[in-house]
């Protein structure tokens, strides 16, 4: 075969190749997949998960949603650690959410600083996220960037991880909670106060605010919650109403 055959033959065969790469595009573009499923997620909405990966149909095409599987989905994501894209069925694509295990929040700088369960900063935004409370109380001094907070009480995260743990486990979303120096927990949710006390009977103790919230949801009460000597021989609480 002379060279002048041989690189005519290159260059139809790549034009052929290009030619079938448009058209798989260009049918991708148009035709959207069908069914998206999305999975795992926790502080985002469904809604707002397609709304950041699938803006348009382009993103939605066939050949998109192939890339992100074999190639994973790389957008930086506030709290999201990590995206995978599974072919379910030929008009089936399940996105599976993989989050960064947030135990709370602390204010500083202007910023919302999130942390886990190890008080390693992971995240920070300038919007507070709904679900995970703001700590309080404790005097940081050092906070960086996925570095562990500084803090004069070193126990105060094993503290968070108990407390926020049990929360959840109850479903219980609080917007704040304070720590005193020796580590007395108090709840803030709207205009209730919700004195803990120390990390004892803690289960037992937020199963009382949990039945509370889950009768009536102290129906717009103004006031404090004291279980601070809440225990397994004294069942007793007080809820003092404030004007």
């Amino acid at each position: 075969m002379t060279y002048k055959k041989k690189k005519w033959k290159i260059t139809v065969t790549l034009g052929i190749l290009l030619l079938i790469i448009l058209i798989i595009t260009s049918i991708g573009y148009i035709s959207p997949v069908a069914n998206i499923k999305i999975v795992g997620n926790v502080y985002y909405t469904e809604e707002e998960i397609n709304k950041i990966l699938f803006p348009s149909n382009r993103e939605k095409s066939y050949i998109s949603c192939f890339i992100g599987q074999v190639f994973g989905v790389h957008k930086d994501i506030p709290f999201i650690q990590q995206i995978k894209m599974e072919y379910k069925s030929l008009d089936t694509v399940e996105v599976t959410i993989y989050e960064k295990g947030i135990v709370g929040c602390i204010s500083y700088m202007g910023q919302y600083l999130y942390f886990d369960k190890d008080g390693i900063v992971v995240d920070s935004s300038n919007d507070l996220t709904e679900g995970i409370p703001i700590i309080e109380g404790i005097k940081f001094n050092k906070v960086v960037l996925y570095e562990k907070v500084g803090t004069e009480t070193e126990d105060i995260f094993v503290n968070i991880l108990n407390l926020t743990q049990i929360l959840q486990k109850n479903g219980l979303k609080i917007d704040r909670i304070y720590f005193t120096r020796d580590l007395k927990a108090t709840l803030y949710w709207g205009d209730i106060e919700i004195s803990l006390g120390y990390n004892t009977y803690m289960e037992d103790k937020i199963a009382v605010v949990a039945s509370i919230m889950n009768k009536n949801g102290f129906d717009g009460l103004k006031g404090t919650l004291n279980l601070e000597n809440y225990s397994d021989e004294n069942n007793e609480y007080l809820f003092k109403k404030k004007e």
